[in-house]
């Protein structure tokens, strides 16, 4: 997860690889693709001087450069350039889902907002209460009558973030 504020995050994939580095290689390559999207390769090369200097010894190659987005099936392919008898690593990997708790805080494709409510029948209020809001993003409540069904064309409330330092809103509805 790469950061740029308190809920501006993003997630990316590292890959990391160790190969045993031979006169012949010069250099790897590791190929990300998702489902409808475009294929994407990152070649890391060695220098002629450094390649003479590392034949022999391990070499570790690390890329965090894909983005992923949550819940999000990635396939990685890991080979040296030029082809080097013909060995290729390929795996899948999958995102966490936002029902993990540090992207539910912190990547806005995850942040839905908190609702509860108490019902107090005896002043006719029912008091919602929106919390863990997405920063500079406005919510649309409506309360509705009845099961699974929403019916009738209850009155709409807009909850905006962008009030100073909120970290709840309560709103009374009378009954």
């Amino acid at each position: 997860m790469s950061c740029e504020g308190k809920q501006k995050c993003s997630l990316h994939l590292r890959v990391k690889t160790v190969l045993q580095l031979h006169e012949s290689v010069q250099g790897v390559s590791i190929c990300t693709s998702t489902v409808g999207m475009i294929r994407t390769c990152q070649i890391y090369s060695f220098r002629r001087s450094s390649r003479k200097r590392l034949i022999g010894t391990q070499v570790e190659v690390e890329n965090d450069c894909t983005l992923v987005s949550p819940n999000q099936q990635v396939q990685v392919t890991v080979k040296t350039v030029p082809s080097f008898c013909g060995v290729t690593w390929t795996s899948t990997y999958r995102a966490p889902e936002c029902i993990n708790e540090d992207l539910r805080r912190h990547v806005p494709e995850c942040i839905t907002g908190r609702l509860s409510y108490v019902d107090d029948r005896e002043e006719k209020q029912l008091r919602v209460s929106v919390s863990e809001m997405l920063e500079d993003h406005d919510y649309h409540l409506r309360l509705c009558s009845k099961d699974f069904i929403c019916y009738g064309t209850g009155a709409s409330a807009l909850v905006s973030t962008v009030l100073e330092n909120c970290d709840q809103i309560t709103l009374i509805y009378i009954c």
